[in-house]
């Protein structure tokens, strides 16, 4: 069951959120709209971590519901799976491996150490946040947060196949010109074979940011910006400063220059309030 979890909750929530798009006819593409979601999940569960709630209760329920989401994802989609299965042999026969690998036992000892640990202590004891003879709870971060829900859900491996589903799920939609090389460049990567079967919360972060400065750049350029274009750009941007402290750095240099591009487009007044209102 361990393996199966990150598949269903994956998929799942996927699966969830696209409908609740599909019903409130945002206009936004579901795969945007699931990351923005997830985060907005993130910041949720971080709320009640922080209010020493006990949510052992309340992820069993939602496991429930991501195996009935996933079984319908799976129904609805089923002649696409298929036909995607036959057409492109190869790549599926290199998904199919690769999702595998996320999914094998850890090779991380820090993975074990505090990425993992800390949550699991957490789950043990929510009364106590951060334990003070624990000297790696001081560099623990918002990334930590997705293994928490991981460990409660019962799988120590949600991190490793949620980067992994998120990243070639974006190169196979939205660049499938440059399909081939941009996944040459990757596997030719020694960086990704390292946190591929890792629960860093390194990689993550990094590409949600990268897939939402596309986008905003994007829309930036069609002068089409929107409130929920600048909001998952900031919990993006959020994810990524609080998961690392080095990271918090190239965050801010983000933050400066898009707040020079805001001016510059005439869109700094919601540029500022939507950062003011994630940040604070």
């Amino acid at each position: 069951m361990n393996y199966l979890v990150p598949i269903i909750a994956v998929f799942g929530f996927y699966n969830i959120t696209s409908k609740i798009n599909n019903k409130l006819n945002l206009k936004i593409n579901d795969f945007y709209f699931s990351i923005f979601s997830f985060l907005i999940f993130l910041g949720l569960t971080l709320i009640l971590i922080l209010s020493q709630i006990k949510l052992n209760t309340v992820f069993s329920g939602l496991l429930i519901i991501f195996c009935i989401s996933t079984l319908h994802f799976v129904y609805t989609n089923s002649n696409s799976i298929y036909l995607f299965l036959i057409k492109e042999k190869i790549l599926s026969i290199f998904l199919i491996f690769f999702s595998i690998l996320t999914l094998l036992p850890i090779a991380g000892a820090d993975s074990y150490a505090y990425h993992l640990a800390w949550p699991q202590d957490l789950i043990d004891d929510p009364k106590i946040l951060f334990d003070k003879l624990f000297l790696e709870s001081r560099v623990i971060g918002t990334g930590e947060i997705v293994n928490y829900i991981g460990l409660i859900l019962g799988t120590e491996n949600l991190l490793s196949f949620l980067t992994f589903v998120v990243l070639f799920s974006y190169i196979l939609r939205f660049k499938k010109g440059r399909r081939n090389l941009i996944l040459l460049i990757i596997l030719s990567s020694p960086i990704y074979y390292k946190y591929l079967n890792d629960q860093k919360p390194l990689l993550l972060p990094c590409i949600f940011l990268i897939i939402f400065i596309e986008n905003f750049f994007s829309k930036i350029s069609q002068k089409n910006i929107n409130n929920l274009d600048i909001a998952s750009f900031f919990l993006s941007l959020s994810f990524f400063a609080n998961s690392k402290y080095p990271f918090l750095l190239i965050a801010f240099s983000v933050f400066l220059f898009f707040l020079y591009v805001s001016i510059k487009e005439n869109f700094f007044k919601r540029y500022f309030l939507v950062g003011l209102i994630i940040f604070f």
